[in-house]
C-alpha cells in the first residue's frame, strides 16, 4: 500500500479514498450473492470461508454511507429537515421503490429454452407479493431499508457527537458492545424468543457500530486517515489473522455452548467475525488510498471514479445479472462448464461488467436518478479521458456523494 498520500486538497481530497471503496466493496457484495447461487447450503468449510471473506461488504456499505452523509453536514449548524428528507428519499427511497417493482416483475419470469431466456408469468404478479417485496426488501435491497432507518436517527446522532465530542470513543465502544450483545442474546434466546434471520438482517440495531463509526470518522477524518495509513502493514496482518481465526470456527463442532455462541457458519453477525469485518473495511480503505494516489496513472484514477459513480447502480441491478450469468455457466442442470470456484469468479466478473455498462448507459438518460441512483451525466463522459478532474481525482455523483447537500 502507498503510505505517502497527497492531501493538499484538505479533507475533501482525502475523502476521495472513501469514495474509492465503493467499486472494491461492490465486488465483495456480488461475491456473497454469487456464492449463494453456487452453494446455497454452504456445506463445506471452503464455501463458508468464502462467505466470511466477502460479507464484510455489508458493513463497508453502511460505513461508507454513514461517512459520506455525515461529511456533507460537517459544517452545517443543524440539519434542515425538509431538504434533508427530500434528498434522502431521492437517493434511497425512490431507487428502492423503482427496483422493488423491477424485481417484482423479474421474479415472475421463468427460464425457458432459447431467446429471450425467460418468460413472464403474469399470474404471479399479485398485489400481496408486491407488498411483501416492499415490506422486506427483495434479496439485497434490504440494505436500503437499513439506510432509511439510519436516516431517521442521523440528525439526533450527529447532534450528540457534536455536542459531546469527548464521547466519540465511548460511543464507538458502546455501539460495538451493543452489536455483540444483540447477536449473542438472539442466538442464546436471552429475551425468550428468537429474532428470525430475515428480521435480524433488516433492523438498525444489528449494525450500530459501523454506522456510528462512519459518522465519527467523517467528523474526524484527518485523525482517522493518519492513524490508518501509519498502521497499514499492521492492519493488513491482523486482518489476515482475524480471517483465519473466523474461518477456523467452522472446522470444529464442539459442545452446544460453542455451537450456539462461537460457531460462525453462515451467520454474518457472529461476534468472532467482527474483528475481520472491521479489518476488511480498513483494508478496503487502504486499497482506496492506493488507487487514488497521485502516482497512479490518470486512467486508473478515472476508472476508479467511474466505478464509484456506477457502484450504486451495480449494486441495485446485480440480481438481474447473477441469474443470467449463472444460466450460461450452467447450461444443463447440475453440470458446470467450469469448476464451481472458477465459475463463481466468472459470474462475479460478468455481473460487475454488465452492471457497470448498463448503469453507465442509464446514467445518461432522464432515468439516471431513480434507476441508476446517480445524477444524469453527459454522453461525452462515457469513456475515460485525461482531464483536470481525472488528474486530480473526483468524488463523482454517486448516490452517497452528499457534498452538495
Amino acid at each position: 500500500m502507498s503510505a505517502q498520500v497527497s492531501t493538499n486538497g484538505g479533507t475533501r481530497r482525502r475523502l476521495e479514498h472513501v469514495d474509492a471503496m465503493r467499486p472494491v466493496k461492490q465486488f465483495a457484495v456480488i461475491g456473497t450473492h454469487a456464492m449463494q447461487f453456487f452453494a446455497p447450503a454452504a456445506t463445506t468449510v471452503l464455501w463458508k470461508s468464502g462467505l466470511i471473506f466477502t460479507r464484510f461488504s455489508r458493513d463497508a456499505f453502511l460505513f461508507v454511507s454513514a461517512c459520506m452523509l455525515a461529511y456533507s453536514y460537517r459544517k452545517a449548524a443543524h440539519v434542515a429537515l425538509r431538504p434533508y428528507v427530500w434528498r434522502r428519499f431521492m437517493s434511497v427511497g425512490a431507487p428502492y421503490l423503482a427496483w422493488t417493482v423491477i424485481y417484482w416483475l423479474w421474479t415472475a419470469c421463468h427460464p425457458i429454452h432459447g431467446f429471450p431466456l425467460y418468460a413472464l408469468h403474469t399470474d404471479e404478479l399479485t398485489f400481496s407479493s408486491l407488498v411483501g417485496f416492499t415490506r422486506w426488501g427483495y434479496f439485497h435491497l434490504y440494505f436500503l431499508l437499513i439506510l432509511m432507518q439510519f436516516y431517521v436517527v442521523f440528525p439526533a446522532l450527529l447532534w450528540v457527537i457534536r455536542r459531546f465530542p469527548s464521547w466519540r470513543v465511548h460511543l464507538l465502544w458502546s455501539s460495538l458492545l451493543v452489536q455483540i450483545l444483540i447477536d449473542l442474546a438472539n442466538r442464546g434466546r436471552w429475551w425468550g424468543f428468537h429474532m428470525s434471520f430475515i428480521v435480524e438482517t433488516r433492523v438498525l440495531i444489528s449494525y450500530p457500530f459501523y454506522l456510528v463509526a462512519g459518522v465519527v470518522v467523517a467528523l474526524n477524518f484527518g485523525e482517522f486517515h493518519t492513524w490508518v495509513v501509519r498502521r497499514a502493514r499492521l492492519i493488513v496482518i491482523l486482518t489476515v489473522m482475524a480471517f483465519i481465526g473466523a474461518s477456523a470456527t467452522n472446522l470444529f463442532h464442539g459442545a452446544r455452548l460453542y455451537h450456539t455462541y462461537l460457531l460462525i457458519g453462515k451467520n454474518p453477525f457472529g461476534a468472532l467475525a467482527i474483528p475481520y469485518d472491521i479489518g476488511g473495511v480498513l483494508c478496503v480503505y487502504l486499497l482506496g488510498v492506493f488507487l487514488v494516489d497521485a502516482r497512479r496513472h490518470w486512467r486508473t484514477r478515472r476508472l476508479v471514479a467511474m466505478g464509484s459513480d456506477n457502484a450504486y447502480g451495480i449494486y441495485l441491478s446485480q440480481m438481474i445479472f447473477i441469474p443470467i450469468a449463472f444460466r450460461f455457466i450452467e447450461p444443463t442442470h447440475g453440470r458446470h462448464l467450469f469448476p464451481s470456484g472458477i465459475a463463481c469468479l466468472i459470474v462475479i466478473l460478468l455481473t460487475y461488467v454488465a452492471g457497470f455498462i448498463v448503469t453507465g448507459l442509464i446514467a445518461r438518460t432522464p432515468l439516471a436518478k431513480i434507476v441508476a441512483g446517480r445524477s444524469q451525466a453527459t454522453w461525452r463522459s462515457l469513456f475515460p479521458r485525461s482531464t483536470p478532474e481525472s488528474a486530480h481525482g473526483q468524488l463523482g455523483n454517486g448516490p452517497f456523494d452528499k457534498t452538495s447537500a
